[in-house]
């Protein structure tokens, strides 16, 4: 996974801490995995460091089964278009902090003869198109400059179908200089899957500090 943007002040100075200035980001986004390829283009404004809104962009191909879907009778391969809008808030008062994340998809199935599954949420939507809604929430307590441990709760909804599942989980976070690194463990539970332990580790690098928190 990978992403090329250049940050532009719209007002303020950086300097002047996180509610004194603005900025706005083009971005491509690009994730390769040989079974699942997505590109995107967005644009994120960012009235303050704290807050920011994105409209986008996205195609997807996937080239591989989800598990937790029966693909027999819904669509988990082909190509997947997408245009949705993100919302991100982060509030704090140290060492506590919180994050939410709120995010639409407009999801476009190229093909539109049955219903298809989208490879992220593990859920099934409309044959004919369908809006996916993903909503998080993170709260986090900072150990000191370089470790934070938290919870996260994730939902994300068909408006179609209806089909929803639910991600909560617990991570510790590692960060330093320009890279930091994610291991959270938690549950996934779809109407197709039944609640079962799931578990990833996210790294991170940005060569240049991006302005604000997302």
């Amino acid at each position: 996974m990978g992403s090329v943007g250049y940050d532009q002040l719209i007002w303020g100075d950086e300097k002047s801490g996180p509610l004194g200035y603005g900025f706005v980001r083009p971005a491509l986004n690009t994730s390769i995995s040989g079974f699942v390829n997505k590109g995107a283009a967005e644009v994120v404004l960012a009235p303050l460091p704290i807050s920011s809104i994105a409209v986008g962009k996205s195609i997807s191909q996937r080239d591989v089964d989800v598990k937790t879907v029966d693909c027999t009778t819904a669509n988990c391969r082909g190509l997947i278009e997408s245009n949705y809008t993100e919302f991100n808030l982060a509030l704090g008062a140290p060492p506590l902090y919180a994050i939410l994340t709120e995010r639409i998809d407009d999801l476009q199935p190229a093909d539109k003869s049955q219903p298809f599954a989208d490879e992220e949420a593990a859920i099934v939507g409309n044959a004919t198109g369908d809006r996916l809604t993903k909503t998080a929430i993170i709260l986090g307590y900072l150990i000191n400059d370089n470790y934070s441990v938290g919870g996260m709760y994730q939902t994300q909804k068909m408006t179609n179908t209806g089909n929803q599942n639910e991600q909560p989980y617990l991570f510790v976070r590692y960060a330093k200089s320009n890279y930091a690194v994610t291991g959270a463990a938690g549950t996934f539970s779809s109407p197709t899957q039944a609640r079962a332990p799931t578990a990833f580790v996210l790294v991170e690098w940005k060569p240049f500090p991006p302005l604000g928190f997302f």
